[in-house]
């Protein structure tokens, strides 16, 4: 029963996940559209519409406060993450997930794409934001991708949002992302 109720908690969470991406890259879409391009700003206002998901998640009682703040901290700290790989290798997101076959096909996956090639255009603007500067923990929402124990280099594949459990190999709880993930 307990463990029933943990799994449908970590259903909540990482469908929150998805919803608040979705409803950040609507609005920050949908203003765009409406005021024609704004490069200069597009990291600022991708993460002042994810605040404001946030705020939404709340309102309509999705989520408690406290769950909705983690939330976008997972969010923005996985865009940071995928900006600062994209401006590194100069490489198309795509190759950042690592997974063979149709990853990028999937709706998350492109939704994920777009805020981070968006937040790459401003990047400089949010490093002071990084709280542990690229470290994740087990417990932690992450978008799609490959995570990589800290302590003995297991892989962690993810296809969509997913809690971070402690490593399978050496049950370490701190991982970062694969920072080669195109090869």
């Amino acid at each position: 029963m307990k463990e029933r109720a943990s799994n449908e908690l970590l259903g909540k969470i990482v469908a929150a996940y998805e919803k608040m991406l979705e409803r950040a890259m609507d609005e920050y879409q949908d203003f765009v559209g409406s005021v024609g391009e704004l490069e200069h700003k597009a990291a600022p206002l991708l993460h002042e519409f994810i605040d404001k998901s946030k705020d939404t998640a709340v309102k309509l009682e999705e989520l408690t406060e406290e769950e909705s703040a983690k939330i976008a901290r997972y969010i923005k700290q996985d865009l940071r993450e995928a900006a600062s790989w994209m401006a590194r290798t100069r490489q198309d997101l795509k190759q950042w997930f690592s997974f063979e076959g149709g990853m990028a096909k999937l709706e998350i996956a492109d939704l994920f794409m777009k805020a981070a090639d968006q937040t790459r255009i401003d990047l400089a603007r949010f490093e002071h934001e990084v709280e542990e500067g690229g470290v994740y923990h087990t417990g932690q929402i992450v978008g799609p991708g490959v995570m990589v124990c800290e302590d003995c280099g297991e892989e962690l594949r993810f296809a969509r949002a997913s809690r971070i459990p402690p490593c399978p190999r050496c049950h370490g709880v701190s991982f970062h992302r694969k920072d080669d993930q195109a090869a």
